[in-house]
């Protein structure tokens, strides 16, 4: 709590974990204003995931923080428009990426890599290793 004493300003990304309630409740016990950005965990589509334990979360503790937020922090004009109805005002700034051209070739070697096939898009896990791959030591991989 001492830094956010020191703070200007706290600024919490994401909703529905105890990290960002911690922060809050920090900021809000220093009389420091916060800001939200919800990183997309507000959309339509995200609420209907774990619908019962958002609902129960929203009702309990996420309603107050967002309400009580100086800013909600929007990436998008389509995240923007849906957090208007959460209460506080909405600015939109994108993420600091500036999107580039990819070649197909690229595409094609990082789907090699990750040992995707085409259409594959969205899956969680990659397609079994093949016979010449299988010899081979494994090496650390993130699975969604």
């Amino acid at each position: 709590m001492k830094s956010a004493e020191q703070a200007d300003l706290v600024h919490i990304h994401g909703v529905w974990n105890i990290t960002g309630w911690s922060g809050v409740a920090c900021a809000r016990a220093a009389g420091v204003p916060y800001v939200i950005s919800p990183r997309g965990m507000l959309q339509p589509a995200a609420l209907q995931r774990h619908r019962a334990m958002k609902s129960l979360a929203y009702w309990s503790v996420e309603r107050a923080n967002l309400r009580s937020a100086a800013l909600l922090h929007a990436t998008s004009p389509l995240e923007a428009n849906e957090l208007t109805m959460f209460g506080p005002p909405v600015v939109q700034i994108a993420n600091g990426v500036a999107p580039g051209e990819v070649s197909a070739a690229a595409v094609a070697r990082l789907r090699e890599q990750a040992r995707l096939q085409p259409g594959d898009a969205g899956r969680d896990v990659p397609r079994p290793a093949s016979s010449d791959q299988a010899a081979r030591p494994s090496s650390p991989r993130l699975l969604r």
